[in-house]
């Protein structure tokens, strides 16, 4: 797989999250900055401040089968640009009570003001319970809106706490993928579609964020492929 062009003045965060029970939950998201590029020391602090903003807000309304193992925030200006991680302890859930199947998830959609057809940037996170839900599809309204202010204040962690000279900090979105191109095994002749890589990323703004009403589900968070 080619690798993927350069994006300057974004970085782009990772949180995983591990289950005692079956696989790992990662989730992305993308800040833009117009200043000085950061630090490996600034990304590391950025980092932890995120992993205890969970700590604080997060954990409380997470099943303990989760706990957050890992932060990661990397600048993608350039190969060599700077990566800081949170090193620090597994951060269990806390939220105890009847447990969601491992796929289920809080889908969080980020809309951006440029119109086009395919998939948007969404996060699917993996918290609530059983008992946040208003019948078996769907979330109860308070409680979907309380989680969606949780995310919404944890994607701003980094906006909130700029580094020195780091300028205007806000969430983005990264496009890296245009179309795709449908290529046929020779042998089997069965048919796949392959995205077609951009150039040039394109970064949109986030302009809001929303929530799905329905849980969703990912199967790889369930053991499935």
């Amino acid at each position: 797989m080619a690798d993927l062009p350069n994006v300057p003045g974004v970085l782009k965060t990772v949180l995983k999250w591990a289950n005692t029970n079956t696989g790992d939950a990662i989730v992305r998201f993308f800040t833009s900055y117009t200043g000085l590029p950061p630090v490996v020391a600034d990304l590391v602090t950025l980092a932890g401040t995120l992993a205890e903003a969970w700590d604080t807000d997060g954990a409380p309304v997470q099943n303990p089968q989760w706990g957050l193992e890992d932060v990661t925030i990397t600048d993608l200006t350039s190969p060599t640009s700077a990566e800081g991680s949170y090193d620090g302890a597994l951060i269990p859930g806390t939220y105890e009570g009847d447990q969601l199947p491992a796929g289920a998830a809080f889908l969080v959609n980020f809309e951006v003001p440029r119109r086009y057809r395919g998939g948007h940037p969404r996060n699917y996170l993996p918290i609530g319970n059983a008992t946040d839900l208003l019948n078996d599809q769907t979330w109860e309204t308070a409680t979907a809106e309380g989680y969606l202010g949780i995310w919404t204040d944890i994607v701003n962690v980094i906006p909130d706490n700029p580094w020195a000279g780091a300028g205007v900090l806000e969430p983005v979105n990264v496009s890296y993928y245009k179309g795709f191109t449908v290529v046929t095994n020779p042998i089997t002749e069965r048919a796949r579609n392959v995205p077609t890589l951009r150039a040039d990323p394109v970064v949109d703004v986030i302009d809001a964020m929303t929530y799905n009403p329905k849980v969703c589900y990912q199967r790889r968070r369930g053991g499935k492929r």
